[in-house]
């Protein structure tokens, strides 16, 4: 294979990873190249060589990471390009990692294949986990993945796709082979058939359950986070309490008001109590005369600053529940939940000897907490915007009682529809993984609210527009949870196992035939030596 033809096959598949999520060529993604995503580069690394495998993985990551992602320049160029070239720097290890592992195995493509699932997972734990371009969330639209994910999360999803691509690319790479072997192709199709046509059979069969019905607003006010002063905050809350007001005057059965992210910048406790900024003081007063003036329970997005056990304030992403029927709204006294999941070098820094590049404006502290709250007879939880990516994060929310999702987002400061949609097709998996319904407040895009089972209703808030909608979310009750609620990411524990017990084979299968040919050397030597003699 020349290089022109491993070139050609990095910019397929570049160009096929991107395309079956949604992106600027198409709006929501082509869900069936997500089955066919990995095919050039699996073709790629079974043909190339070992030093070359380097210089593929590093090109490909470069040019799919720089383009899947490019609405992480308008946050902060730095940050960027250190997360292109640190995916980059991974992807080309990775590429040859599985030229080692896979080589002259019969099975290599599906071995290829099972490292990339581990991959998927493993680059999602820790500080600096990232669930975007998971090549499973391409399926965000399509009910009998949705239905997996309840099974075995999106990793369940993630496998089915790269399964499908490493029987593709055998089947591309052995095709003169095919009728001597075919029983090793029609088995892993018949496997993949059969998987798929009983995850649509199960989603027809699928019947609703018993449930009670809430009615909750999902307001989005257009904001812009990049932008910051007491003006811009004013100026944010009238136009919270503008369209609030305008919806609520025409739904007054409305049981939650949700909020966005932050929507409310100024500490509203801090604040309230301790009176050192006028200004700020009034935002905040304005905020609970309205609050206090309906009958709804609101949910607010609001960065919280709380003394510590040194006496020193420390700065939480936080959400705020008030209820007037249940606590004080002035003076306030709201029910509490810090984000436990904060966004690596925009929200915190996670080495320590980088925090004094100053990367971040100010470090926020993380919650400890997975807190669920109980209104209106409901138990919900809140989720804010990067930690909805994460799904043995919110299921333990649901193990801790959640019957529905509030998630508070705000992806303004990407200015890009793409990346609200983005999130938006990992969050529906949180609904679906977990059996309970969702409804998303966000900053610009996209509020909207998700089924039990996954699916988006209509009335969704378009993009970078200024509105509220009000849902009826049927929320499920007395309904077994579902296998990944109970059980967690044991798909990909189980393919770390797997893909261990086959690197320590393959090690004994070659000490055990270096040995045997030492032996033979031996032996040959020995009857020599007699010869000789």
């Amino acid at each position: 294979m020349t290089v022109l033809t491993q070139i050609s096959l990095v910019l397929i598949g570049t160009f096929l990873f991107i395309s079956a999520h949604p992106g600027v060529i198409f709006k929501n993604g082509l869900f069936l190249l997500g089955y066919i995503a990995l095919v050039p580069i699996f073709i790629l690394i079974k043909k190339s060589s070992f030093k070359l495998s380097f210089l593929w993985g590093f090109l490909y990551g470069f040019l799919c990471y720089s383009l899947f992602a490019f609405w992480l320049f308008n946050y902060s160029p730095l940050l960027f390009f250190s997360a292109i070239l640190f995916y980059s720097v991974v992807l080309s290890l990775l590429f040859a990692l599985i030229k080692i592992c896979s080589k002259d195995s019969p099975y290599e493509m599906y071995i290829m294949a099972l490292i990339w699932c581990v991959y998927e997972y493993v680059r999602t734990l820790g500080a600096l986990g990232f669930s975007y371009g998971i090549i499973g969330y391409s399926q965000w639209k399509i009910p009998a993945m949705l239905s997996l994910s309840s099974f075995c999360g999106i990793w369940g999803v993630s496998l089915v796709c790269l399964f499908s691509s490493a029987l593709i690319a055998s089947v591309c790479v052995d095709y003169k082979c095919i009728k001597k072997n075919f029983i090793r192709y029609i088995i892993p199709a018949s496997v993949l058939f059969v998987t798929f046509v009983g995850l649509s059979i199960y989603c027809l069969l699928e019947k609703d359950t018993e449930s009670k019905t809430v009615r909750v607003m999902s307001v989005q006010n257009n904001t812009d986070s990049n932008k910051t002063g007491i003006d811009v905050y004013k100026k944010d809350i009238r136009t919270l309490a503008s369209i609030t007001d305008a919806k609520l005057n025409s739904f007054e059965d409305v049981d939650f008001v949700l909020w966005p992210e932050t929507a409310v910048v100024p500490p509203i406790i801090y604040y309230y109590y301790n009176r050192i900024d006028h200004e700020r003081f009034n935002i905040i007063v304005d905020t609970l005369d309205l609050i206090a003036r309906r009958n709804a329970c609101f949910v607010i997005g609001n960065q919280h600053s709380e003394k510590n056990s040194d006496g020193v304030f420390s700065d939480y992403n936080a959400a705020l529940v008030f209820d007037g029927k249940t606590q004080n709204i002035i003076p306030p006294c709201p029910d509490i939940y810090k984000k436990i999941r904060l966004v690596p070098f925009a929200e915190y820094i996670p080495v320590k000897f980088l925090r004094k590049l100053s990367l971040t404006e100010s470090e926020w502290q993380a919650g400890r907490n997975y807190t669920v709250f109980t209104k209106r007879n409901l138990c919900f939880c809140t989720p804010i915007c990067f930690e909805d990516t994460f799904g043995n994060l919110c299921r333990k929310f649901v193990n801790n009682g959640a019957e529905c999702f509030f998630d508070l987002s705000n992806d303004s400061w990407s200015r890009s529809a793409v990346s609200q949609r983005q999130h938006l097709a990992m969050s529906v998996f949180r609904s679906a993984e977990n059996h309970i319904p969702s409804v998303r407040s966000s900053g610009n895009g996209i509020s909207c609210y998700v089924t039990a089972h996954g699916r988006i209703a209509p009335d969704m808030i378009k993009e970078f527009s200024k509105d509220a909608a009000v849902y009826s979310v049927s929320v499920p009750v007395n309904e077994n949870p579902s296998v990944y609620t109970v059980c967690g990411d044991w798909l990909p524990v189980c393919e770390i196992c797997i893909l261990i017990w086959l690197c320590i084979s393959r090690l004994l299968k070659s000490l055990l035939k270096r040995k045997s040919k030492s032996d033979r050397i031996n032996i040959w030597q020995k009857k020599k030596q007699m010869l000789r003699n």
